[in-house]
């Protein structure tokens, strides 16, 4: 893990510096090297190692899912940002600036960080770290929301452009990005998409969205409860059996992690197309080569998603309620 020649030979000087001191005033040798410290190295690659076996071996489906869905995200990344305008789902001509940036390339530039993040968590799943994959799942799912209502809301994404050349981007995000402000987007944008025939799915919707934020903004502020019981991880084997998950440990609780990661693209991937016919008139372009392999890999994770969800149920598997009540009612 220390890799750099350089860092490495001032390391056995500075230890043998340290020895020295510490022998003179404790009269007590640090028989601490730069093999021992390798060696560390070794064991944490080593628990990352067995943590992917684990992982892979009981979430199988879940790990699969959430690649075909980082897939599908990337193609919209590179989809939404063509040069030809006939493949632009946006107005080009919707922020009025001096800079006048292109709002397709702000929706990609935030799907490719929709992307990137959902590899990291994914990742991190995999090698024994899923407090710190939920960390960035509450990012995600903040990302993921504001994703949607800057493609819908012309007004919002000025604002969210106008306040990086101003200089007032904690100011407004504090008044207009908020989770009580997103919620209310989200909400009016699935009206206008057609949900509300179905205020029962609209209500629970909005419920998950408030729950999901305050459940994972417990491990981005590092809530008392989440420090003490995460520092631990709950075996497969063994229900009542607690790992320290010091340098990270594979866990059963990486199932909601994943299923909620799955979530997110979920209802990322499904909205955006409908979004863009209903608010700007825009179909994916069949003669388009990249929109053609956007839309197919979008009906083919709709599609996985939902056997994924059954097989779960079929087996009496937990499922996060988000994934479940919204899948049945989609």
């Amino acid at each position: 893990m220390i890799i750099d020649k350089v860092i490495r030979k001032q390391i056995a000087i500075t230890l043998k510096q340290i020895q020295k001191y510490m022998k003179d005033i404790t009269d007590k040798e640090i028989k601490l090297t730069l093999r021992d410290l390798d060696d560390i190295g070794k064991l944490v690659i080593e628990r990352h190692n067995n943590s992917k076996k684990k992982i892979n071996q009981y979430m199988k489906s879940e790990i699969s899912l959430s690649f075909l869905g980082i897939v599908c995200i990337a193609h919209f990344s590179l989809a939404i940002n063509q040069k030809e305008d006939s493949s632009r789902p946006l107005p080009s001509s919707w922020i009025k600036s001096e800079q006048q940036p292109d709002p397709n390339y702000i929706i990609s530039n935030l799907l490719v960080h929709v992307t990137n993040h959902s590899l990291a968590i994914l990742k991190l799943v995999c090698n024994g770290l899923d407090p710190s994959a939920r960390v960035l799942l509450r990012v995600l799912n903040e990302l993921s929301w504001l994703t949607i209502i800057l493609s819908a809301d012309r007004d919002k994404i000025v604002l969210y452009h106008k306040a990086f050349q101003d200089g007032e981007e904690e100011n407004v995000w504090y008044k207009h990005f908020r989770l009580k402000n997103l919620n209310k987007n989200l909400s009016d944008i699935e009206k206008k998409l057609g949900l509300d025939v179905d205020q029962e799915l609209l209500k629970i919707l909005k419920e998950n969205r408030e729950k999901a934020y305050k459940f994972y903004s417990k491990y981005l502020h590092n809530c008392y409860s989440n420090i003490m019981i995460q520092s631990y991880a709950q075996s497969f084997e063994n229900e009542e059996h607690l790992d320290f998950a010091l340098f990270g440990k594979e866990t059963v609780w990486s199932l909601d992690t994943l299923n909620n990661l799955n979530w997110i693209l979920f209802y990322l991937i499904g909205i955006l197309i409908p979004l863009f016919k209903t608010m700007h008139n825009f179909i994916p372009p069949v003669d388009n080569e990249l929109w053609r392999y956007t839309v197919y890999l979008r009906h083919l994770f709709t599609e996985i998603y939902l056997y994924v969800i059954q097989l779960h149920e079929r087996n009496g598997l937990f499922l996060d309620q988000v994934s479940v009540h919204s899948s049945k009612k989609s």
